[in-house]
C-alpha cells in the first residue's frame, strides 16, 4: 500500500435527517488508526447538521456487516480507491429494570438511489460526474458506455468498484441482452444509428439490474447533467425517502439549462467545475416586466425564439419494482397507461396527466454545451443525424439549436481550423453570457440562478 495513497471515503448516515458526507483519507495517516477515529471524524464533521452526535454511540457497517471499532482502517480500505460506509446510531442498552414500553415500528430502511448514465466522449467531466452523485447519497450508478474502445474511461471508472459504480459496454454480449427486452421487435432497426434509441434500451437493461441489486429508485440522466436537490440540500435520501413513504412510483423532474461564460484560450475544461449559472424551467419564471424582459433577452438570440436552446421537458426517475419502460429519454411510463396518473407525479406544471407536486425543489441541470470545444466534440460525436429521432417517434424542426449546431459542424467538418473557430461564434451570440450585470439582473429577475453545489 502506497504511503501517499488517497482514498474517497463516503459515509451515509442513516439517523434523522440522512446524510452524505465525503472525506478523503490519506493512508499515510490514516491507514493504522482504528475505525472508530472515523466514526469520531464524521460526528465532528455533521455537528450542526444532525444534532449532537456521541461518537460512542454511532455503529459502523460495510455491505451491511457491523465494522469493529478497533479494525484498522488500512483493513477496511484494502485496494479500493473509493469506499461506501453505512454509519447508524448504535443501540442503546436497556436500563435494568426498566418499564414496559409500547412497542414502536421498526425504523424503515435505508432507501437506496441508482443513476443510469449511457455516455460517449465524457472523459474530461467524468470523475466529476462519479464523485458528485456518489457524495449526494447515490448507492450505486450504472454506466453504459456507447464506445467500447474508450478503454481507459472504461478503466477509470471500474476503479471506483462495482458495488458503487457498475459498469458496462456496448459490445456483442449486451446486444444479446437486449434482444430480450420487452419492445426489442420494434427497436432493433434503430438500435444500431439512433443513439436515443440505445439509451430507452439501456435504461430498461438497467431497471431490472437494479431491482435484483436492491435498488429502490432508478434515475435516468445523461453524461453532461448533474441531478441537484435543491437549493440548500445536501442529499437526495430525505427527497427519495418523501417519494418512497408517499406511494409515487415515477417521478419528472424539470431541467435548467446552464449559462456559461465564454472561455479563455485553452484545452476542454469540466464544466461541472466551472459552471454554476444556469437558465431556470420556463415554469418557474415570473409573471413580472423584469422576467419579461430577460425572457426577450434570451428569445433575440435563439433561433426558435425561445428561453431554453435545448430540451426542456425534464428527466425521470422510477421505483424499481414498478412495471414501467422509457418511452422517450426523458420519461418513464407505466406499462398499463392507464396507471399513470395514481402512480406518477412532476414539479413542473405544464406535464399533464400526473399530480403535480410543487414542494419537490429537485432539478436537473443539464450542462449542454459549456464551451466551443465541447459544442464542437458533441457533434463531431452525433454526426450528421437525420431530423427524425427515438424510433422515428420525434421530428425535429430545421430551427432548433440542436439542428443549427448539426449543420454548422457539417458545413465546417472540413475545415483546417475546425477546432478553434468552426462553432465559436455560434457559441457566443447564442450560448454563453458574459456580462456580469445582466447576469445579476436576470437572477433579481428570477429567470437566471446560481446554484450551490455540494463539495466533491
Amino acid at each position: 500500500m502506497a504511503a501517499d495513497r488517497a482514498v474517497d471515503l463516503y459515509i451515509n448516515y442513516v439517523g434523522e435527517p440522512e446524510l452524505t458526507l465525503k472525506m478523503t483519507l490519506k493512508l499515510a495517516k490514516w491507514g493504522p488508526r482504528p475505525c472508530g477515529a472515523l466514526v469520531a471524524a464524521f460526528a465532528k464533521s455533521a455537528r450542526g447538521k444532525v444534532g449532537e452526535l456521541d461518537a460512542a454511540t454511532l455503529a459502523i457497517e460495510r455491505d451491511g456487516a457491523a465494522v469493529a471499532p478497533a479494525t484498522p482502517v488500512a483493513d477496511l480500505v484494502r485496494s479500493a480507491k473509493a469506499l461506501h460506509v453505512v454509519l447508524r446510531p448504535a443501540a442503546a442498552a436497556a436500563p435494568a429494570k426498566a418499564p414496559r414500553r409500547r412497542r414502536l415500528a421498526p425504523e424503515p430502511a435505508p432507501v437506496k438511489v441508482a443513476l443510469i448514465c449511457q455516455l460517449k466522449d465524457a472523459s474530461v467531466r467524468l470523475k466529476s460526474f462519479l464523485d458528485y452523485h456518489l457524495a449526494l447519497g447515490f448507492r450505486r450508478i450504472y454506466l453504459y458506455f456507447d464506445d467500447p474502445s474508450e478503454a481507459d474511461d472504461v478503466e477509470f471508472a471500474e476503479s471506483y468498484g462495482g458495488d458503487r459504480v457498475d459498469v458496462r459496454v456496448r459490445d456483442a454480449a449486451l446486444l444479446r441482452e437486449w434482444a430480450a427486452l420487452r419492445g426489442w421487435d420494434r427497436l432493433r432497426k434503430f438500435a444500431g444509428s439512433d443513439v436515443q434509441v440505445r439509451q430507452m434500451l439501456n435504461a430498461l437493461h438497467c431497471l431490472a439490474r437494479a431491482k435484483a441489486d436492491g435498488m429502490d429508485w432508478l434515475l435516468h440522466v445523461d453524461s453532461d447533467e448533474l441531478f441537484h436537490p435543491g437549493p440548500g440540500e445536501t442529499s437526495i435520501l430525505p427527497h427519495f425517502r418523501y417519494l418512497q413513504d408517499s406511494g409515487c412510483q415515477l417521478f419528472t423532474y424539470y431541467n435548467f439549462e446552464s449559462v456559461p461564460r465564454t472561455p479563455l484560450e485553452g484545452g476542454e475544461r469540466d464544466c461541472f467545475r466551472t459552471v454554476t449559472v444556469f437558465k431556470r424551467s420556463r415554469c418557474l419564471t415570473p409573471a413580472t416586466a423584469a422576467a419579461d424582459r430577460c425572457l426577450e433577452f434570451w428569445k433575440s438570440r435563439s433561433p426558435m425564439k425561445d428561453l431554453f436552446l435545448f430540451y426542456q421537458n425534464g428527466k425521470s426517475a422510477v421505483r424499481c419494482d414498478c412495471d414501467a419502460v422509457p418511452v422517450s429519454v426523458h420519461v418513464w411510463s407505466p406499462v398499463d397507461k392507464r396507471l399513470l396518473h395514481a402512480l406518477g407525479r412532476t414539479n413542473d406544471h405544464r406535464n399533464q396527466g400526473i399530480d403535480y407536486d410543487g414542494s419537490v425543489k429537485c432539478r436537473v441541470l443539464h450542462f449542454a454545451c459549456t464551451d466551443p470545444k465541447m459544442l464542437w466534440r458533441k457533434y463531431d460525436t452525433l454526426g450528421d443525424f437525420p431530423n427524425a429521432c427515438v424510433a422515428d417517434t420525434v421530428e425535429h424542426e430545421k430551427l432548433m439549436f440542436h439542428c443549427v449546431c448539426r449543420d454548422a459542424y457539417v458545413k465546417h467538418r472540413g475545415d483546417d481550423d475546425r477546432d478553434d473557430a468552426a462553432l465559436a461564434d455560434l457559441f457566443r451570440r447564442a450560448v454563453a453570457l458574459d456580462d456580469d450585470d445582466e447576469i445579476e439582473a436576470q437572477i433579481a429577475a428570477g429567470v437566471l440562478e446560481r446554484v450551490d453545489f455540494i463539495p466533491f
